[in-house]
């Protein structure tokens, strides 16, 4: 499987404002995430928490949270296109607990609203870090 990474401005300018000390570690756990969940899917649901269910559809969110240091956390998708071997990662924001359930409902408005009447669906949070 291959990976591709794919990041949001708000997560560069979050990235941005981390001590330059603490961007490597930041990085290195977003690398390691992504290789567990290739290899180690069970390890890799351990360490993350799912943040919402979508109400009315049979569909499972692929939107997750991680705590990285003490006051940041990353708000990323993780989605696997078995077609074309591919497993991609976009990172949404990268974040303060504080913040946190605001960047939250903004990336599940923009994400999860209906195509067809532009409105957002109704997301419930589960067990957000």
């Amino acid at each position: 499987m291959e990976l591709i990474f794919n990041s949001t401005k708000q997560f560069e300018t979050g990235l941005e404002q981390v001590p330059p000390q603490d961007r490597g570690k930041i990085i290195e756990k977003i690398n390691q995430l992504a290789h567990l969940f290739i290899h180690n899917p069970i390890l890799f649901f351990q360490q993350v928490s799912q943040c919402c269910a979508i109400q009315g559809d049979d569909l499972e969110s692929s939107l997750y949270i991680v705590q990285l240091l003490e006051n940041e956390r990353i708000v990323f998708t993780v989605d696997e296109d078995p077609i074309f071997e591919q497993v991609i990662v976009t990172l949404f924001a990268l974040t303060s607990p504080e913040q946190l359930e605001q960047d939250l409902a903004d990336i599940q408005g923009s994400l999860y609203q209906n195509p067809i009447y532009g409105q957002a669906k109704e997301v419930l949070l589960s067990g957000a870090v």
